[in-house]
């Protein structure tokens, strides 16, 4: 009795198990607009004529965290919706709807019957109001394409942005690329099982960067971080210098030239100061001394006749050598 059971449920499997089988699918995705594009040919692969009166399609499936078909943006998945749906067979255009509850469903007047290896193409137009998670310079976009009603088989996958748009990550790395009309990004697959979702992560930058390997914001951040942090860190140990002079003086008169220096460490410096004009020398000093903290050098310099000269003052590191400052300002005689 039981085996007689078991066959009894084989051939009703046979009969009424699911033999449609889709083929040579396009689903193509603007996340910008929101704008979402099927089509594909389906197929009975079954021995018996089947007869298809409506087509339930599940376009999303609403879950705590995501939406499991088309998803723009998973931290406001509950926020997204789908209107304007339109289906076509055989480019025929047919009643359809979309039923909305726990998953939203384009339901698709079909009735049909399809005899044994026939086919219809079936094309599925889809508007969302386009969601994303935007960032100070980058943004995310998290395209979810999945759950056929039958077994997909070889499947062309595009996502499309606008020519101009700054893409810097893409997950998982695309196929093919393509920069036309629209910035195309493609992946082919052999065959999709009913209910497999398929998520493609993209990251929109407002800089000029290039397609990486990794997501732009991490590089981005990071490296600015590190730089900042070198900065930081070499204010703390560099020395600060203040140089105040007056700008002109009186001929005949002499005048004082006062250098600050600053150190959050104990540095030896040099500090020279030279007076030219026309390449001809007129002063020549120098100081050795030892920064603690703050230390203030005096150098006087001589009286000079009327015209225009240039100061050139250096600080160096007597161990190191490093340059702190290194500057040429004007000094003016009249």
């Amino acid at each position: 009795m039981k085996r007689i059971f078991g066959i009894f449920l084989f051939f009703i499997f046979l009969r009424y198990g699911s033999c449609m089988v889709i083929s040579s699918g396009n689903v193509s995705i603007l996340p910008i607009n929101g704008v979402y594009k099927m089509e594909y040919i389906l197929k009975n692969n079954d021995n018996y004529s089947t007869h298809l009166d409506k087509l339930n399609y599940v376009i999303a499936k609403k879950t705590d965290e995501k939406f499991i078909f088309l998803d723009f943006s998973p931290k406001k998945s509950k926020e997204m919706k789908i209107f304007n749906a339109r289906a076509f067979i055989d480019d025929k255009i047919v009643k359809s709807e979309i039923v909305e509850g726990k998953k939203s469903i384009l339901r698709i007047d079909v009735n049909r019957t399809l005899a044994p290896n026939e086919s219809i193409k079936i094309s599925i137009f889809l508007h969302t109001m386009p969601v994303v998670s935007k960032g100070v310079l980058f943004n995310d976009i998290y395209v979810d394409a999945g759950l056929p009603p039958f077994r997909m088989q070889d499947i062309t996958f595009r996502v499309l942005f606008p020519k101009n748009t700054t893409i810097t990550y893409v997950l998982p790395a695309p196929e093919q690329v393509i920069r036309g009309e629209y910035y195309t990004f493609m992946w082919n697959r052999e065959f999709i099982n009913p209910g497999e979702l398929l998520t493609f992560h993209f990251e929109t930058s407002k800089l000029p960067f290039p397609l990486l390997p990794f997501e732009g914001k991490y590089i981005f951040w990071t490296t600015a971080l590190v730089f900042l942090l070198a900065i930081v860190l070499r204010m703390k140990l560099s020395i600060r210098v203040h140089i105040k002079y007056p700008e002109y003086v009186k001929r005949g008169v002499p005048s004082t030239i006062y250098i600050v220096l600053r150190s959050r460490k104990k540095v030896k410096c040099k500090v020279n100061v030279k007076i030219e004009r026309e390449s001809e020398i007129f002063y020549d000093s120098y100081s050795v001394t030892e920064i603690k903290k703050v230390e203030t050098l005096t150098f006087s310099l001589p009286p000079l006749k009327a015209g225009n000269y240039s100061i050139h003052i250096t600080v160096v590191n007597v161990d190191t050598k490093e340059i702190y400052r290194d500057v040429e300002k004007r000094y003016l005689v009249v």
